[in-house]
C-alpha cells in the first residue's frame, strides 16, 4: 500500500516565508485537516507579497532572495494546528488564517505538479524525515 501525505500549494513568495518566519497560511477557505503537511511552492507570482517581504525584513529569518531566486515544487513540511478568523498577528490577513508550526525546508525542491485545495503525495518521494498521512487525522466538516 502507498502512503500518502496532503500537499498545499502556495505561490512565491509565500510558500518560501512559511519556512522564515511566516507561520499563518490565509485562504478564504476553511482548512479543515490538522497535522503535517508537504508546501508545494508553485509557478504563480505574487508581487504584492514579495513588497510585503520586502518592507519587513524584521520578521523574516533569512535575507529575501530575488525574485527568481525562490524554489518551486515540493518545499518543505510544516503542522497545521489551528484556525482562527481574528489575529494581531501581521502574518493574518484573513478571512481564515491557519496556523503553523515546526516548518523544515527541504535541502532540494522536489519538482512535483501543483493542484488547488489539499492534495494528496506519495511519501515516497519525500525525504526520510517525511511521516506518513495515517499519523494524522481529518477534522469533521
Amino acid at each position: 500500500m502507498q502512503r500518502e501525505m496532503y500537499a498545499l500549494s502556495l505561490s512565491r513568495p509565500w510558500a518560501w516565508a512559511m519556512f522564515h518566519g511566516k507561520n499563518i497560511e490565509n485562504r478564504n477557505w476553511r482548512i479543515n485537516y490538522r497535522g503535517r503537511i508537504v508546501i508545494h511552492a508553485s509557478q504563480t507570482w505574487d508581487p504584492d507579497g514579495f513588497l510585503f517581504l520586502a518592507s519587513h525584513p524584521d520578521l523574516l529569518d533569512a535575507n529575501l532572495p530575488s525574485p527568481g531566486g525562490f524554489p518551486t515544487g515540493l518545499i518543505g513540511e510544516l503542522d497545521i494546528i489551528d484556525m482562527v478568523t481574528a489575529s494581531y498577528s501581521v502574518w493574518f490577513f484573513g478571512p481564515y488564517g491557519h496556523i503553523t508550526a515546526n516548518a523544515k525546508e527541504y535541502n532540494e525542491p522536489l519538482t512535483w505538479p501543483g493542484k488547488l485545495g489539499l492534495f494528496k503525495v506519495p511519501t515516497e518521494i519525500l525525504p526520510t524525515f517525511a511521516l506518513p498521512e495515517q499519523n494524522f487525522r481529518l477534522l469533521k466538516q
